[in-house]
C-alpha cells in the first residue's frame, strides 16, 4: 500500500465523487461489485481495490461496474513487482456506500440482506457472477464455489435454490468449504443465468 507507485495512482484519483446521483441504488452492476468484493476484493479505509495475476477481462468487468454505477472511470495498472494487475477506486463516497451492504472478510462475509431477501434474477444472478469469477471453478463434471465462510458459503447455496440450481455443500475441514454443482441439467442452467465474466473459465464450461 505504501510502494510510490500506488501513492501516484491514488494521488492522481485523488478522492473522486461519484457522479451518477443514484449510485446509491442496487443494480446488477452493483450486486457484481458485492460479489467480487466477498471474493477477491479488497475493501479498506476509503479504498476498494483489487488485483488479479491474469484475466484481463474480470479486472475489465469490475471496472465497467464501477463506471456504470457511480460514473467514474477506474483504470487498471500493471504492477510489476508481483506480476498482477491491480485497481484502485479511492474514494470515501464509494467506500462508505458499499460497506452499508455488509461485510466483506474472508472468513465472515455473507450475503447481503437485500440480495438474500430479493426475488430478482437478474439481481442474484449478477452477485452469484461476481462471486464465482472470484472463487469459482467449472471442470468436466462439476461447477465448484469455495470460500472460508460458513455463512458466506450457506447463502450461496441459498441464492442457487432460488434460480432452482441445485448443489451440495461439502465440508473439506472446520475453516474451508466447498460448494458444488454436479448435475448437468443444473449446469447448464447456471451457464445460462449465471455463467463467468472471465473467459478462459466460460470456455471451459462450454465445452464441459
Amino acid at each position: 500500500m505504501n510502494t510510490p507507485l500506488i501513492k501516484n495512482i491514488l494521488k492522481k484519483q485523488k478522492i473522486i465523487i461519484p457522479l451518477k446521483k443514484n449510485y446509491k441504488k442496487l443494480t446488477k452492476e452493483k450486486a457484481y461489485i458485492l460479489g467480487v468484493l466477498a471474493g477477491d476484493g479488497y475493501v479498506d479505509k476509503n479504498i476498494i481495490k483489487l488485483e488479479i495475476r491474469r484475466d484481463i477481462d474480470f479486472i475489465k468487468e469490475f471496472a465497467n461496474c464501477l463506471y456504470q454505477v457511480y460514473g467514474s472511470k477506474y483504470t487498471y495498472y500493471y504492477y510489476p513487482l508481483r506480476n498482477s494487475y491491480i485497481i484502485y477506486a479511492a474514494s470515501q463516497i464509494i467506500y462508505e456506500d458499499l460497506l452499508k451492504y455488509g461485510d466483506f472478510r474472508t472468513k465472515t462475509w455473507k450475503g447481503p440482506k437485500i440480495i438474500m431477501n430479493s426475488n430478482k434474477t437478474d439481481i442474484i444472478s449478477k452477485y452469484l457472477n461476481g462471486l464465482y469469477d472470484s472463487e469459482g471453478s467449472p471442470s468436466k463434471y462439476k461447477i465448484s464455489f469455495s470460500s472460508d465462510s460458513k455463512n458466506g458459503i450457506i447463502g450461496v447455496h441459498r441464492l442457487l435454490n432460488k434460480l432452482n440450481i441445485q448443489s451440495r455443500l461439502y465440508k473439506l475441514d472446520k475453516a474451508h468449504k466447498t460448494l458444488e454443482i454436479m448435475r448437468k441439467p443444473y449446469r447448464i442452467k447456471f451457464r445460462e443465468l449465471i455463467g463467468f465474466s472471465i473467459k478462459r473459465k466460460m470456455d471451459r464450461l462450454l465445452e464441459a
